[in-house]
């Protein structure tokens, strides 16, 4: 008796199989062999993208009900203040009338407003000070890679804001920028700059000219035309100018 297991029979699935039937017709629910997925194998065999779980309903429902409540939330509303009538939303209508409860001795309304009113500036000293300590490694770490490059005899980085311009007060708690922030603001304030070193260049050649030329020689409308010129630039650098955290200590 062979010990060899009794041949399968030919599986009518299998696109290659050359059993199947010639008379195979093409139609609704018969796709050609060609495009039918192979047995044993996933018609997406990288399956579904990390991140892409369906919602189901009720997560929808949710998310459209957060979405109405914020709405109504801040949906602007007419509210009478003594004798007129002025516009707020609903939230700040909300706080405006546990106000007046607390101002009238209502020790529940009380301690709600000044839990709130606690909770939320905690929260943004805690913000100001991670903001502060960001901005001192800042200021160090460009210091640091500006002297590093000029030590090496390379070109130094272009950091934007530039540590020079980070204007860091610890007893204040206040942190300044005195320059450009952005790339965009970095292309403004070089043009300026450009142009402030030009006129200044030109005052000091007029002036080496008027100490050099014979008397009677008039050079001070032309010294104070230029004067006015480099005013107005230093007037427009100075608009580069923003506080980024305030009262951090």
């Amino acid at each position: 008796m062979s010990s060899q297991p009794p041949d399968q029979p030919d599986d009518p699935g299998d696109p290659g199989d050359p059993g199947e039937k010639e008379t195979y017709e093409v139609g609704y629910g018969k796709p050609p062999r060609a495009t039918r997925f192979q047995t044993g194998r996933s018609g997406n065999p990288k399956g579904r993208p990390k991140g892409s779980r369906r919602k189901r309903p009720g997560d929808v429902a949710i998310e459209q009900l957060k979405a109405l409540v914020l709405e109504e939330a801040y949906r602007p509303m007419q509210i009478r203040d003594g004798e007129t009538w002025v516009e707020m939303s609903t939230v700040q209508a909300v706080l405006r009338a546990v106000s007046l409860k607390a101002m009238k001795g209502d020790q529940r309304a009380q301690r709600l407003i000044l839990d709130t009113v606690g909770g939320i500036e905690t929260e943004l000293r805690r913000e100001r000070i991670k903001s502060f300590e960001t901005a001192v490694v800042y200021k160090l770490q460009g210091a640091h890679r500006i002297a590093e490059a000029r030590s090496r005899g390379l070109p130094e980085p272009t950091l934007v804001p530039h540590p020079d311009h980070l204007i860091i007060d610890p007893f204040a708690g206040l942190v300044e920028v005195r320059g450009p922030y952005t790339p965009e603001e970095k292309k403004e304030w070089d043009e300026l700059m450009a142009m402030r070193a030009h006129v200044g260049g030109q005052l000091a050649e007029l002036g080496a000219k008027r100490r050099a030329a014979p008397r009677g020689t008039n050079r001070t409308p032309q010294i104070e035309a230029l004067r006015s010129v480099v005013a107005k630039i230093d007037a427009e650098l100075s608009h580069f100018h923003r506080v980024l955290v305030k009262g951090a200590a």
